[in-house]
């Protein structure tokens, strides 16, 4: 068995994650600008510095390794929100200012991310379309989960409420949207406020109160 050989002081095993980070690193920058549709697997290969072969292994097909780079993108994104609920709790006003600045601020310094998430992933294929909207409901159970740790009132089994957290995720993800379309030229803290008030707003909608 090869599984416990090392080569170079590096374990088998260790060298496999390692080229497998390699390739989601490769496939994030070359997808965040380059487009998915023009980035071949000898280009994703030749970025990461891994024997075509090797890819075949981890992925099978470049929309394989796209899927990978978007769930682990968004995985990001997720923690990035939910590391502001411990230190601002109680007030959603604060929250909201602080998970929104957090999101957006990640958007902004990290464009081949947010390419990916909110454009190279649209159109792919049924497959990715439904990695999409799947992940996407993440972020409204995500959305609840802060509201739930505030004790915003509500039902987190409440269709009602849901369709109000949905609305509201769809709201910041078309705005996050248009800002990275449009080359970031809003202020940041422009936004935020905007979406702020936005998400306040929600917290009073029908099915958020109930």
């Amino acid at each position: 068995m090869s599984e416990g050989r090392t080569y170079g002081g590096v374990a088998a095993a260790d060298r496999v994650a390692q080229r497998r980070a390699r390739l989601l690193d490769a496939g994030l920058a070359l997808f965040g600008t380059e487009g998915y549709r023009r980035v071949t697997v000898r280009r994703i290969c030749t970025t990461a510095h891994v024997a075509q072969r090797n890819f075949y292994e981890e992925f099978g097909t470049t929309e394989d390794l796209l899927v990978a780079v978007y769930t682990r993108a968004v995985d990001h994104l997720e923690s990035v929100v939910w590391s502001a609920v411990p230190e601002f709790d109680g007030d959603l006003g604060v929250l909201a200012r602080h998970a929104l600045d957090a999101l957006f601020r990640v958007l902004q310094e990290q464009p081949a991310l947010a390419r990916v998430v909110w454009f190279e992933v649209l159109g792919v294929s049924e497959r990715v379309e439904a990695v999409h909207t799947d992940r996407t409901e993440t972020f409204v159970t995500l959305l609840g989960r802060i509201a739930d740790t505030l004790g915003v009132p509500g039902d987190g089994r409440d269709p009602q409420r849901r369709l109000v957290l949905r609305a509201l995720v769809g709201g910041v993800s078309e705005v996050a949207r248009r800002w990275i379309r449009d080359g970031f030229d809003t202020a940041r803290a422009d936004l935020v406020e905007a979406l702020t008030a936005l998400m306040l707003a929600g917290a009073r909608l029908p099915g958020a109160d109930r």
